[in-house]
């Protein structure tokens, strides 16, 4: 008996350790199950962020594994409408010959065409139509645009502005060229990225990248004075001129244009908003339509203020030389006289009185505030285009 009742407790033990077997293997599924279940599935439990979408490709030339680079981004949407430009002119040659007393110049004369110069411009429109400087293309006869895929055309002149030294070319294909956007710097603040784009020296296709430096800058030396310039330290060499200067969206915000020599890091482009009102004047009618008072002006300094008896916190512009039958001349403005306003609005130095005009149209009427010993008078003068004779370079 005793030894049966043992038998009977050893299998119900063995059953009972089966069964709790079963119930935590059972329970540890379960708990496997649970774990595996998205955050949000679990009762209880606040849900965390959804997983980021798998991000699109962000260019075809970009290694796998390699984050996006914005000035490398900036430099591939405006890279293929940069071109480089070259140049040459024609010289006279006479052909050396041996003659009756030995060698000399005994042959005919020959037309030869001898490089010039190089130097960049940018592809603005699909048709064809280049932005540059004007002294790239000075005195060239002839004009060579090379694209960034090899392709190469002759260029004519559709027209110039030497005051801003802007040239407009063209070339002729039967496909659509890359172009650039042209996109106003007055958003730009100093400090801002940007990247210049050219043909340094004929080294080839180059980017460098600095900061907006500056703006409003004037830059002249004995042939040509520039104003309202953008100034930057993105190396900026020979044969960088008419090249664009871009912003970090791939936006052509100025035209490179100038540096100074010796100087590091010190260097110029015209804004494009000025490229952009030259452009539709040239293209438009040939020629840009500027307006002009028809006067020499000067700084007030404080020898001309103690001259001309005026109060130490007097400002104004200097009115030099008239032009006969100019605006100014038509409206009473005489030599001597101190412009202290224009439209209301103070003018502090002749450069910000020419840069106000310039912003004016042709036949438009403004009021001039000025001093004439001490008195203050009101005129209006209407404003005149520029007579070509009187653009440096024409």
């Amino acid at each position: 008996m005793t030894r049966r009742c043992k038998s009977r407790g050893n299998a119900l033990i063995a059953l009972l350790a089966g069964l709790l077997g079963v119930v935590v293997g059972a329970g540890l599924i379960l708990l496997a199950v649970w774990f595996r279940q998205a955050p949000q599935a679990r009762p209880g439990i606040v849900a965390g962020p959804a997983p980021l979408p798998t991000a699109a490709p962000i260019r075809a030339s970009t290694p796998q594994g390699v984050p996006p680079n914005s000035v490398a981004d900036a430099v591939a949407r405006v890279e293929p409408a940069v071109v480089n430009i070259d140049t040459t002119v024609r010289v006279r040659r006479r052909v050396i010959q041996d003659g009756p007393f030995g060698p000399g110049y005994w042959g005919e004369t020959q037309v030869e065409e001898i490089p010039q110069g190089m130097g960049t411009g940018v592809l603005v429109s699909p048709d064809g139509v280049v932005l540059t400087n004007n002294h790239v293309i000075r005195q060239a006869q002839g004009i060579t645009v090379t694209l960034a895929d090899d392709r190469q055309f002759p260029a004519r002149v559709l027209g110039t502005d030497p005051l801003t030294d802007l040239a407009i070319l063209k070339i002729d294909d039967p496909k659509p060229f890359p172009v650039a956007h042209l996109e106003s710097s007055e958003g730009m603040r100093t400090g801002d990225w940007v990247v210049a784009l050219g043909n340094p020296l004929g080294i080839g296709q180059t980017a460098t990248v600095g900061v907006l430096s500056a703006r409003g800058r004037r830059l002249a030396d004995a042939s040509q004075a520039l104003s309202d310039l953008l100034q930057t330290d993105a190396a900026i060499n020979p044969g960088n001129s008419g090249g664009p200067l871009v912003n970090l969206q791939g936006q052509v915000i100025g035209i490179n244009t100038a540096i100074i020599r010796g100087a590091q890091g010190i260097g110029f482009a015209i804004p494009a908003e000025t490229a952009m009102r030259i452009l539709k004047d040239l293209q438009e009618h040939g020629r840009v339509v500027r307006p002009f008072l028809g006067i020499e002006m000067g700084d007030l300094t404080p020898a001309l203020r103690r001259y001309l008896e005026l109060p130490q916190d007097t400002k104004g512009v200097v009115v030099g030389r008239i032009l006969p039958q100019s605006p100014a001349d038509r409206a009473g403005m005489k030599p001597g006289d101190l412009i202290t306003s224009l439209e209301d609005q103070p003018t502090l130095t002749a450069a910000d009185l020419q840069a106000r005009i310039r912003s004016l149209a042709v036949g438009q009427k403004v009021q001039v505030s000025l001093l004439r010993q001490k008195e203050t008078l009101q005129l209006t003068v209407e404003l005149q285009e520029m007579p070509s004779r009187l653009v440096p370079g024409r």
